[in-house]
């Protein structure tokens, strides 16, 4: 029986094979800068609500730095859970299974959501999402929180809320009426979609959840065969009709979507055989400097207030290093206090990396 996550589920919903290639290659390449960045942000959120309030500086159990925003972002959803939850009983971070007939979905480390249950017994589903990219409130992960819940509380009155305080394109909070006859509807979906997993020769289907699959690219063909698809297809639309331009648009967003898709992937594999020792011709690997951070927020507020810029550097929340000095304060008085960790490591080709730079300049 191959293993189904909730935080997996917008591959294996969308593509049978999508299940096989999350338990083959799930743990074959290790989580980005972005998604550390994004445990350590539910890590804080939590610390928040038990109580236990982080200062910029600390250390998250996964080794990211906690920042400003995480503490502010933080507080922010908190305020918001408990304005949904009225007094009510809540139950912060907790990891649902999610049981139906012939599966069982166990949530993991990744899969972890805030309930609030309210005097008038609807319960709250909160996922707090700490990337950019959008994530709709009617999602399939947050929908099969809903249903552990369900399970879990006896309650069918549910309504569903993503957080997401850095999606620049929406608005930060959006919440959906997760209905009873909705909720049955998503659970006949899920098994369908789990019984085509585990037929004895899934087939792929491509499309945009394919950026998410850890076998996009290097393993799988019908990703190829997509990209190869679209891009002969746009080969015969140049037309500069309004209908031609009108369908070529729409041809050039599918494309890039399987695209970068499988670049991502074949990019995955190259950095997995580096990592580990291995060569690929061509190409190399190479940190660069991350952001800037402070160290610790009271120096630096000491720090304004004796230059009358107390007001400019803080408001509820400190800025960023480089906003500080803008804003007036002493260039080497700032760097004091911030530590520039390094980067996430990039594949680069091996002739622009900076050591071979160095080194054949004349």
């Amino acid at each position: 029986m191959l293993t189904a996550r909730p935080s997996g589920s917008a591959v294996w919903l969308a593509c049978p094979m999508g299940l096989t290639m999350q338990n083959r290659y799930g743990n074959r390449y290790p989580a980005g800068a972005a998604a550390e960045e994004g445990t350590a942000a539910h890590w804080v959120k939590e610390q928040l609500r038990l109580g236990n309030r982080p200062i910029v500086g600390d250390a998250a159990p996964n080794g990211v730095a906690v920042d400003g925003d995480m503490i502010y972002y933080g507080d922010q959803a908190n305020e918001y859970i408990d304005r949904f939850a009225n007094g009510g009983q809540v139950f912060t971070e907790r990891k649902l299974t999610i049981k139906l007939p012939g599966f069982e979905i166990r949530g993991t480390t990744d899969d972890l959501a805030t309930v609030a249950i309210d005097a008038e017994r609807c319960m709250h589903i909160f996922d707090y999402k700490y990337g950019h990219v959008h994530v709709a409130a009617d999602s399939g992960q947050i929908k099969l929180y809903g249903i552990g819940a369900r399970q879990e509380f006896q309650i069918e009155k549910i309504k569903l809320h993503i957080i997401q305080p850095r999606d620049y394109s929406s608005k930060p909070t959006r919440f959906y009426d997760f209905t009873p006859a909705a909720q049955n509807e998503f659970c006949d979906e899920v098994i369908r979609a789990l019984k085509l997993a585990h037929v004895s020769k899934p087939y792929a289907l491509a499309g945009t959840h394919c950026r998410n699959c850890p076998g996009r690219g290097a393993h799988c063909s019908d990703n190829w065969d997509s990209a190869i698809s679209s891009m002969e297809e746009l080969t015969r639309s140049i037309d500069s009709s309004p209908e031609a331009i009108g369908k070529m648009v729409r041809l050039m967003r599918e494309a890039h979507d399987v695209v970068t898709a499988a670049l991502k992937g074949v990019e995955d594999e190259a950095r997995y055989l580096l990592d580990g020792g291995g060569l690929v011709p061509g190409w190399s690997l190479q940190s660069s400097p991350g952001r800037e951070k402070w160290t610790d927020e009271q120096p630096v507020l000491d720090l304004a207030a004796g230059f009358g810029l107390l007001d400019s550097v803080s408001e509820r929340r400190l800025i960023t290093p480089n906003q500080a000095i803008k804003a007036g304060l002493p260039a080497e008085l700032v760097r004091m206090h911030t530590t520039r960790p390094q980067g996430e490591a990039k594949l680069v080709p091996t002739g622009e990396t900076l050591a071979h730079r160095v080194f054949t300049t004349e």
